[in-house]
């Protein structure tokens, strides 16, 4: 995912940026030794020394022509550079989440309208069928009233598998597998009003 890479590149950066810093201070290098030593019984009392040894080196490169401070600067430049690029990675992948839940609101919303249009379009062709049958109706609008019902039942198919997109549009977003957020986000729920429901960022519903 976007965010995982630039969040990586801004630890990178800050990586740098703590390296170019410290090239700016000395560097102490310690060493120690240790060895035995004994003496013989005629030249001395026969007994053995340990002899310890500690020895430091310090080093500090002097930036006579600012080398150092310039690796420093650009370090942090490009830390900073890192950190707005995640910053429009962010407010993108919320814009993102914010635009797919708008369309699956909305056709859930649509949704709903075309199964009460198939509902009640049903009960108009049985009437319209039984008073044709009865000799008393009119053949034609029985014709017509079925093309209705048909003609809205066919929307539905397709108006689920774009309901289904959405949803796995939004697991993806959000760093779920396909399919992960159907059951949560299966029941319809008011369309947002645009910036005003969604200012607050990604809805909660999609990240619970």
């Amino acid at each position: 995912m976007r965010v995982k890479e630039a969040s990586f590149r801004v630890r990178e950066a800050r990586a740098r940026r703590v390296q170019s810093a410290a090239d700016q201070f000395p560097t102490l290098d310690a060493t120690g030794s240790a060895g035995r030593t004994g003496g013989s019984e005629q030249t001395g009392d026969g007994s053995t020394r340990t002899l310890y040894a500690v020895g430091f080196d310090a080093g500090w490169e002097l930036d006579l022509f600012g080398g150092v401070r310039r690796a420093k600067e650009a370090a942090q430049a490009d830390l900073e550079a890192q950190i707005e690029d995640l910053n429009d990675v962010i407010v993108t992948l919320v814009a993102e989440v914010a635009v797919n839940y708008i369309d699956l609101r909305t056709y859930q919303a649509r949704l709903s309208v075309a199964r009460r249009n198939v509902k009640a379009q049903q009960e108009t062709w049985r009437l319209l069928d039984a008073l044709d049958r009865a000799g008393s109706g009119d053949a034609l609008a029985v014709a017509q009233a079925r093309y209705n019902l048909e003609s809205s039942r066919a929307t539905i198919p397709d108006l689920e598998a774009e309901q289904d997109a959405v949803m796995n549009r939004l697991a993806v977003l959000t760093g779920k597998p396909a399919g992960a957020l159907h059951d949560q986000l299966d029941q319809s729920r008011p369309i947002p009003r645009g910036s005003v429901d969604l200012a607050v960022g990604v809805p909660a519903d999609v990240v619970r």
